[in-house]
Parts: C-alpha cells; sequence; structure tokens
C-alpha cells in the first residue's frame, strides 16, 4: 500500500502555497541511479538518515523558483518514492498578497517554464525528497514569466517576508529554504548589487536566519567565473556541485573564494531523478543544492538538532567535508560525520 501525502493547494491550483506533507512508506527508495550503475543515495549516505528515522518529518522545505507542477511531481514521486500525493482543495492559501494569479500559477506554467509540463521547481522539489521523503513542501513560485529585475527581487522578497513570519511563529519544528536560481545585473535596486549589505534581498536573508531558517543556496555554474549575488550572503550555506565520481562539475564554480570561502560545501549532480529534460539526469548546481536541502531537513528532525543556530548546522555542514577536499576547493557533505557530532 503506497503511503499518503497531502498537497494544500487552492481550488483553481493558483495559490502560491502548495503544502505536500511527505509521510515515508516501509519501501521508500531512490531512484538515483547513473547509466552506470551508482546510487545516489548510496554516494550521500541516507540510508544512515532513514536507519535512524530521520526523514524530514515536521520540517517545511521551501521551494523557491519557478513553481511545482503538482500532477507531474506526484507521478515522478510515485514512480520513484512510493509516496502518493493527495490534493486537498479545502485549505488552500495565498500567502502574500503582492502575487496576484498571473505570478503564482502552479500548474500549468506557460513555455518555456513547463519545459513540456514540468518545472525547474519541481526538480528541486523531487531531489529535495530523495533525502527527505517526509518534509513538508512549501510552494513559492516567485520566478513567474516575464518577471525580471525589480518585479522579481519584489516577488522574492514577499516570499521571505512570509517564510519569516512561518519561521517565527513556529508553525513548523523547523523551515529550510531552497533557493537553486542565480541574481541577474538587472536585480541591482538603487544602484546596488544583490551581494551589497543595503541591498534589501540581503537583509531580508539576514532576517530569515534571525528567524532561525536554514537558508540554502546553489553557487553560479553555466560557467560563471565566480560566486556572485546571494550565494556571496554569510547566512546562506552554498552548494557547488560534483559528479558521481566526485570530480569537480565542469560547468560550476569549483575553487573557494578567498575573501567569502564560498562556495561552503559541495554535493551531488547527474543523478537519475526528476527529468526536467526527458531522459536526462538532473543535473549542475541547482540538483546539488536541492539534494544538500533534503539532507538538512532530515537532519534538522534529529531532536539534537534543534538547538542547533542555521549558522551552527552551516559549520558542522562545512567542516564534514573538509577531511578529503584539497585546501582550495569545498568539500563533499559527510552526513555520517555531523550526525556525529550533533
Amino acid at each position: 500500500m503506497r503511503a499518503a501525502a497531502r498537497a494544500i493547494v487552492s481550488e483553481q491550483q493558483v495559490t502560491a502555497l502548495a503544502r505536500v506533507d511527505g509521510v515515508c512508506s516501509d519501501r521508500v527508495h531512490s531512484d538515483g541511479v547513473h547509466s552506470d550503475g551508482v546510487r545516489v543515495d548510496e554516494l550521500a549516505r541516507l540510508p544512515l538518515l532513514r536507519a535512524r528515522g530521520l526523514l524530514g518529518r515536521g520540517v517545511a522545505l521551501a521551494v523557491v523558483d519557478d513553481g511545482i507542477q503538482i500532477e507531474s511531481l506526484r507521478a515522478r514521486l510515485r514512480a520513484a518514492l512510493d509516496l502518493d500525493l493527495a490534493l486537498d482543495r479545502s485549505q488552500g492559501q495565498a500567502p502574500f498578497p503582492e502575487l496576484g494569479v498571473e505570478h503564482s500559477r502552479v500548474a500549468p506554467l506557460p513555455e518555456p517554464f513547463s519545459r513540456g509540463r514540468r518545472s525547474h521547481g519541481s526538480m528541486c522539489a523531487y531531489d529535495a525528497c530523495l533525502a527527505a521523503p517526509g518534509c513538508t513542501l512549501l510552494d513559492l513560485p516567485t520566478h513567474a514569466p516575464r518577471s525580471v529585475g525589480p518585479k522579481r527581487i519584489a516577488l522574492i522578497l514577499a516570499a521571505y517576508r512570509h517564510l519569516s513570519e512561518l519561521a517565527r511563529a513556529r508553525r513548523f519544528e523547523h523551515l529550510v529554504v531552497l533557493n537553486s536560481w542565480q541574481t541577474l545585473p538587472s536585480d541591482a535596486l538603487m544602484g546596488l548589487s544583490p551581494e551589497h549589505p543595503r541591498h534589501p534581498l540581503y537583509q531580508a536573508l539576514c532576517e530569515l536566519e534571525a528567524a532561525g531558517a536554514d537558508v540554502i543556496f546553489s553557487a553560479p555554474d553555466h560557467h560563471a567565473e565566480r560566486i556572485h549575488g546571494p550565494a556571496l550572503h554569510p547566512c546562506v550555506l552554498t552548494v557547488t556541485a560534483v559528479n558521481l565520481d566526485g570530480s569537480p562539475f565542469d560547468s560550476s564554480v569549483e575553487r573557494l573564494c578567498r575573501a567569502s570561502g564560498k562556495p561552503d560545501v559541495a554535493n551531488y549532480q547527474g543523478f537519475a531523478g526528476y527529468e526536467l529534460f526527458r531522459g536526462q539526469p538532473d543535473y549542475g548546481t541547482s540538483a546539488a543544492a536541492a539534494l544538500t536541502a533534503g539532507l538538512v531537513a532530515s537532519l534538522r528532525s534529529h531532536p539534537r538538532a534543534h538547538a542547533r543556530s542555521p549558522a551552527e548546522l552551516r559549520a558542522l555542514l562545512r567542516e564534514s567535508g573538509r577531511g578529503t577536499a584539497p585546501p582550495d576547493e569545498p568539500g563533499i557533505v559527510d552526513v555520517e560525520h555531523v550526525l556525529a557530532r550533533l
């Protein structure tokens, strides 16, 4: 019998918040298998979490992205994780009124964001669920079509304000916020780049951490020359990508920035998963950051993790990868190391 999860959406499925309460079945497994037979759940040590019952239950994982395609995610989770999503349309809610229907659509998103009725946010949600099948997903579709510059920043800030309120109100045992995107030159405000301490985005990230949220950002890839934007923020965990054999993903920033110490950690990409592009593995720093966000959500469901501040957990995660990494590169997250030191 399949486990049941609940997605809370509006009657028209256009709410800005969709909750997916994942309940793990006894047969939960990952289909994260590369063509050479390497399983990402084994590489990332996910069985260690499952053996301890650390599935992310009670932890909310917010996906700040282009929206989660509920039906598509449901089908993939059912096939791969033996996890069902049952829709409850009676409890939909729009957490930030700044988002109109045009900018809060969960399904279907117009091209090119739907990519054949699949979305980047759905891939991120799926990859996070590989590591945290018991978490509650929060869908915050801020990267709407034609939303650029100040409009996009306004949507992200509205989402962050809502998440800060949720964290302060202790609506969940803990909150993890996943951001698998990069800022653009058009995201500067008042002549300030997003990494400037006076930029509203920078300040909102400080408020999220102060409220107790763990914030995850993907490091820039697509051959970016340096870490930039919110990925440089000292209050976020910045994740770069490595291939399944541990070698650096060739289009990501792999060297540490001496001034910031970013990226903080690395994690795997290139594994079979949601398949944003059909028949292709989940790739890049987006997949690596989503997998890491799931790990953080599951770690937060450990009783001894409750008292750890976001800064303390970031330090543990960074420390966990230092044993095998060269001095000028971030290490791969070591779940066993973190569990031993909680």
